[in-house]
């Protein structure tokens, strides 16, 4: 395996664990605070006021963000997959910021969602989420940001079995010296190159 294929294989599989973790912790922290949560769940606040003003039912509000995950994950996967999928900088970087950003930011809501209807009885009575959602938003824009920088850390190198060694880099120049197109030229011109 060269150190380009370990090295995509390596982010992959890195992916992978990333996109199938945010996808289970969204729908598994509703359920596990369920026994704890009304009914419905506010998930939508006045910005005004901080006062809830939408509900949903703890089923949906389980699989609507993971829903909005496992699309988002594969439109980045097709585009990534139609850019050539390198993992150093371009495509690569692009992927890493988007679902290390939206990962989350998706966490993050889901988490301020389930913290602000603990304990409550029914969900209007539910607590503000302004102060989490921005805390959330600033540690989602430091992964995006972490992620793409991570992409350009290090410039994809050819191992060292595909460059050639110092003996071949002097065959090769060997090989195109001018020498050698001189011995092709007909003896007529020979002449007048050599004086």
């Amino acid at each position: 395996m060269t150190h380009r294929a370990g090295r995509s294989s390596a982010a992959a599989w890195g992916v992978t664990g990333w996109v199938s973790g945010v996808l289970v912790l969204l729908v598994a922290l509703p359920l596990v605070a369920g026994s704890r949560l009304p009914d419905r769940l506010a998930t939508h606040w006045d910005a005004d006021s901080g006062r809830p003003d939408s509900s949903m039912p703890l089923w949906a509000a389980s699989l609507f963000p993971a829903l909005i995950w496992t699309v988002a994950a594969v439109t980045v996967a097709l585009v990534w997959r139609r850019a050539g999928h390198t993992s150093s900088g371009g495509a690569g970087g692009w992927a890493g910021a988007t679902l290390g950003f939206g990962g989350v930011m998706l966490l993050g809501g889901q988490a301020s969602v389930v913290r602000a209807n603990l304990d409550h009885a029914d969900w209007r009575e539910a607590d503000s989420v302004t102060g989490y959602v921005v805390v959330t938003l600033v540690a989602a824009a430091v992964v995006g940001g972490l992620a793409l920088l991570a992409s350009r850390r290090t410039p994809v190198v050819a191992p060292a079995a595909d460059r050639p060694t110092m003996g071949q880099r002097g065959r090769c120049r060997a090989r195109s010296s001018p020498h050698k197109y001189l011995e092709r030229m007909p003896s007529k011109v020979k002449r007048y190159v050599k004086k």
